[in-house]
């Protein structure tokens, strides 16, 4: 004979219930308990250029699930990061600022304005806004760009760097990694350098370090999480 719960009890039991569900649900709820990290100019360094991170409206930045903070200068280090580098990472939030108000804000709610000739320290061109509001005043302001949403830039957006930025770089002398990230489709066939020779030798060394920095951290990255990996099997292994 089943008994009937006493009132209490099924109280109890609806109250632990809603915590669980609440607690464990995932997707874009629990991010938005995450906090983004301040960005500390003079010590933050940009995650995939390895330049500094400046306390403007283009740092953007990750947090991963283990609670690791990635910082970039610009909106489109941090696609690189995704779609390159790590595409498999654990995030629990994505950061961009706000244009006029330097708010962060998460990158799923934020509304962008892309246009070729925006400037940004990487050259993508792309401008991150609180709301939809704020991105219209500045088309309205500037009279260019394009409205585009979170998923416009997940799914339909042409991620592209303006060469202009670079016209005093021998682009040519970089490392083919670097190029493949900020121009997966090659360099314009009518890209030319004109520029001191001894300036660009300076400037493609240090790219090209950055670049070997940023697959050591790779490499040390996977073999940490191959080093998690074997560990936990050797501990199930124990259990048994």
């Amino acid at each position: 004979m089943i008994k009937k719960m006493k009132l209490h009890n099924v109280i109890g039991y609806l109250v632990i219930t809603t915590i669980f569900i609440t607690g464990c649900g995932g997707g874009e709820n629990n991010k938005a308990a995450v906090n983004a990290d301040d960005v500390i100019e003079g010590v933050d360094i940009c995650d995939v250029c390895h330049m500094g991170v400046a306390n403007d409206e283009f740092a953007t930045q990750l947090v991963l699930e283990n609670g690791k903070v990635l910082k970039f200068d610009d909106i489109g280090c941090q696609h690189i990061y995704k779609r390159d580098i790590k595409p498999d990472a654990n995030i629990a939030a994505e950061y961009v600022r706000d244009y006029y108000t330097l708010e962060w804000v998460h990158m799923h709610e934020a509304t962008f304005v892309y246009d070729e000739s925006l400037q940004t320290p990487m050259g993508f061109g792309i401008y991150s806004f609180k709301d939809k509001e704020s991105a219209e005043k500045l088309i309205d302001e500037e009279q260019l760009g394009q409205l585009l949403t979170f998923d416009d830039l997940k799914e339909d957006h042409h991620w592209r760097v303006d060469i202009n930025m670079y016209s005093g770089m021998d682009l040519h002398a970089f490392d083919q990694k670097w190029i493949d990230y900020y121009f997966p489709e090659g360099l314009p066939e009518d890209y030319h350098y004109e520029g001191n020779e001894d300036h660009q030798n300076s400037t493609d060394t240090k790219a090209n370090h950055n670049i070997d920095e940023i697959q050591n951290e790779m490499d040390d990255e996977t073999e940490h999480d191959g080093d998690m990996h074997n560990h936990n099997n050797s501990d199930e292994e124990t259990h048994q």
